[in-house]
Parts: structure tokens; C-alpha cells; sequence
């Protein structure tokens, strides 16, 4: 930005900074919510098989359902007005940005330079796909931020839920919309797709056949479809795009 479009941010103090900064305090909540999910990952991994395993490796769903305990129980204890949900936007972009360098910095170029033709193919066509379905069911899950929505499916699908809320920043830099909370909040839904990541896994480890895997896919295909309509989830088109 240039120097007249900068603005000055408020921060709206929580706490008494000479006891407790309210910068750390808030830091201070993520980090609960990080030793809740590690807790969590923990019990997920007595789970039997892959299962244990690859449900304990979901720390970014894991913090999730940590985050979801903790303010439930900030709010039993009538202390949740203690959280500014402006300074957690802010946090939350900056860890956004961060992630999304870090996994780029955690991708080792050797391998990339090896497989650099399939990586393309498998990418393009997996984008253009990916982008067809979200721009399709985007208009028609009813409201009034399809578009942004739209940016945040997009972003999840090709990614993770951060990459969906860099996307969504890049419209919506002020957080003034609701999509960034659905998309948090989707990941208690996502859980209906763990059979898909489960025969995935399956797939790639050996353990269930190509055509089993892709007949038991396609068979979830058929049963999310009919959850979307069941739920309203997919109507006729409110957004008009131009």
C-alpha cells in the first residue's frame, strides 16, 4: 500500500497488559489449543490400522475440534469476552501466510525436477476439474458470499483449509465475511469423507484393490450427492456472475 492508503489497525485490549499482554494472551489460547490437539492426536492413534494412524497425523482438524472444546469452555466459565476476534483474524492470516511458505520451503526440488512432467499433467487436469465442480456448486449453495465461497472451496480443494483462507484474503482482506468461519467449521462436516481418504490410503498402501477403491469412490460420489440436496446444500443458482 502506498503511505496515504494506509490505515492504523485498534487493537482492542482484553487484558491488563502490565499483567498479561493481550497479544500473548491470545497466543497463549492457540498454544492450549495446540497441546489439546496433540492430546487428541494422541487418542485417535490407539485406533486400529492406518486409521490410528493417519487420524493422528490430522493436526490441523485435530486443533479444530481443540479450538471448538476450549471456547466452549471459556464460555461455561464466562471468560470468552476476553478473546478480540479482530487481533484472531489477524493472527490467523499471518499463520496462513506462514503455513503456505513453509510448505513450499518443505518441497524438495529434486523430486520436483524428477517428476516435473506427470506433476503438470496431474495438476492441470485435476485444476480444471476441481474448478468446474467448485464453480458449479458455488452458485448454488444460497446466500450472499457464493462468490468468496466459491474462492474458499476452491482453495480447500486443491490444498488445505488455510489454502481456502488465503484465497478468500485476497477478496475479503478485512474478514467481514462469514466464509472464513464456515470453512473452519467445515471440517466437523469433512468428517463424511473420511471413507474417501480412508480407501485412498487403502489403495495406495496395497491393502484394497484399484477397482475396489474406485468403486467404493464412486459409490461416496452418489451419497454426498444426495446429503447436498437432502440438506439444501445444492438449490438453483443465487449468484449471478459477470
Amino acid at each position: 500500500m502506498n503511505k496515504e492508503e494506509q490505515a492504523e489497525y485498534t487493537l482492542k485490549e482484553t487484558t491488563c497488559s502490565s499483567n498479561l499482554e493481550t497479544l500473548a494472551f491470545h497466543f497463549a489460547v492457540i498454544g492450549v489449543c495446540y497441546i489439546l490437539a496433540v492430546g487428541i492426536s494422541k487418542i485417535f492413534s490407539y485406533l486400529p490400522g492406518f486409521l490410528g494412524t493417519s487420524m493422528s497425523g490430522l493436526m490441523f482438524m485435530n486443533g479444530m475440534y481443540a479450538a471448538y472444546i476450549l471456547k466452549w469452555i471459556m464460555g461455561k466459565l464466562r471468560i470468552d469476552f476476553l478473546l478480540d476476534d479482530g487481533l484472531q483474524r489477524r493472527i490467523t492470516g499471518w499463520t496462513a501466510d506462514y503455513l503456505v511458505i513453509c510448505s513450499f520451503m518443505g518441497v524438495s526440488m529434486k523430486v520436483v525436477g524428477r517428476w516435473i512432467l506427470p506433476i503438470i499433467l496431474v495438476s492441470l487436469v485435476t485444476a480444471i476439474v476441481t474448478f468446474g465442480i467448485c464453480f458449479y456448486f458455488g452458485q448454488r449453495i444460497g446466500g450472499a458470499h457464493d462468490f468468496e465461497r466459491t474462492l474458499g472451496l476452491y482453495g480447500t480443494c486443491t490444498g488445505t483449509v488455510p489454502s481456502g483462507i488465503s484465497l478468500v484474503r485476497i477478496v475479503d482482506p478485512a474478514l467481514r465475511t462469514t466464509t472464513n468461519l464456515e470453512l473452519g467449521a467445515c471440517n466437523l462436516v469433512m468428517l463424511a469423507s473420511t471413507p474417501v481418504y480412508m480407501m485412498i490410503l487403502a489403495a495406495a498402501a496395497g491393502s484394497m484393490s484399484l477397482g475396489a477403491a474406485m468403486t467404493g469412490l464412486a459409490g461416496c460420489c452418489v451419497i454426498y450427492l444426495l446429503a447436498l440436496k437432502l440438506t439444501k446444500s445444492w438449490g438453483r443458482k443465487t449468484y449471478s456472475w459477470k
